[in-house]
């Protein structure tokens, strides 16, 4: 990556107290994504190498947070695939794929805020 790629991975960066949201273009899964020399790298994979170092060779970055378009490297870790899918399976996830916490209704658990969203923008 050259420093303007850097400096503009940097501008989609909203650091905060606990996960660092991105703020850039999301995959359909809620990962974050960056345009660079003709191809997308994950946001949680820069900011891994940059700030951590470089990423082992076949190991995932495992967001700690289950936020997905987190991209604090305190909240990331290299694991195994088999090591990131089994920490996953236990779990039942509580965020929806752009990050924000599920609500447990009658019949399942919804994010509010993404069918707000979409409520809007059906209405608009």
């Amino acid at each position: 990556m050259t420093d303007q790629d850097v400096a503009r991975f940097w501008r989609k960066v909203v650091v905060g107290d606990d996960c660092w949201s991105w703020t850039g273009a999301l995959t359909g899964n809620g990962y974050s994504k960056l345009y660079v020399a003709g191809r997308y790298l994950s946001g949680h994979r820069i900011a891994y190498e940059l700030l951590v170092g470089p990423i082992p060779a076949k190991a995932d970055i495992d967001h700690l947070c289950e936020n997905r378009a987190c991209v604090n490297p305190a909240h990331l870790r290299a694991a195994t695939r088999r090591e990131h899918f089994r920490r996953h399976a236990r779990k039942r996830k509580s965020r929806c794929p752009r990050g924000h916490e599920y609500q447990q209704r009658r019949y399942g658990r919804i994010c509010a805020t993404c069918a707000r969203d979409r409520k809007r923008a059906r209405s608009a």
